[in-house]
């Protein structure tokens, strides 16, 4: 596991700037081929020479394994390798093998299944809340609500901006900087939808309020038709 940068330039002024990407090495068929993990954007800023570190640590979180040697990391790359391998989780299943106790099948005898564990050497890491998030999202997608966006002509990085004000709104209430504390910090609502809150600039939630208010009438209009639809009400 490694971490490249790439040199890209600006689409508007072409200004050059560089990209960092999360990426693995395998050996396909006979050949060697490189793999992008994560896009960690153009705002990586963690200094190189610490870069190695943070790519053991990253692969230990994610693989579930511990490393043979303990390198300290400063708080900022502990935080960043935390937020990583919770996004490698989230998408891709950890590459272990089985091991050859779990390949077992189970035992006739139900004890079997059952093992001790000691409450006292469990660790809570980035503790994330989803119920109301799920429930929100259920209902959101049951009125077809980034359906609306996305014909409206947001892209991707606003609809998931969208629904997080939106569900910040539900589940606390708040002001725009309120609400991307609590998407970056308490919420596990980016997990749910594959979008990285944590990477997202406060300034975006201000663009997205002001851009929902505009559509505010085809937005609502298409809400009410969704909701008498899908709950059978008539108009009055």
């Amino acid at each position: 596991m490694f971490i490249r940068r790439t040199q890209t330039r600006t689409r508007a002024t072409g200004e050059p700037y560089y990209t960092y990407r999360l990426a693995e090495t395998a050996r396909v068929k006979g050949a060697v081929k490189q793999t992008t993990l994560l896009n960690l954007g153009s705002h990586f800023s963690l200094p190189k020479e610490e870069w190695p570190e943070l790519c053991l640590r990253i692969d230990a979180l994610w693989r579930g394994r511990s490393a043979l040697l303990h390198i300290p990391l400063s708080e900022v790359a502990e935080d960043l390798a935390q937020r990583y391998a919770a996004q490698l989780i989230a998408r891709h299943a950890a590459p272990v093998a089985p091991t050859a106790e779990a390949a077992r099948p189970p035992a006739a005898d139900a004890i079997g299944r059952y093992q001790d564990v000691d409450l006292d050497t469990l660790e809570l890491v980035r503790p994330r809340s989803i119920g109301v998030e799920q429930a929100a999202l259920c209902v959101m997608r049951q009125c077809g609500f980034e359906a609306m966006l996305t014909e409206l002509g947001f892209n991707r990085r606003q609809v998931a901006a969208a629904v997080g004000t939106v569900v910040g709104r539900m589940a606390k209430p708040g002001s725009e900087l309120a609400t991307h504390t609590w998407l970056q910090q308490r919420s596990g609502l980016g997990e749910l939808i594959d979008f990285d809150f944590e990477g997202m600039d406060l300034n975006r939630l201000y663009r997205i309020s002001d851009a929902l208010y505009l559509h505010r009438d085809a937005l609502q209009d298409r809400l009410f038709g969704s909701a008498m639809a899908l709950f059978g009400f008539s108009e009055t």
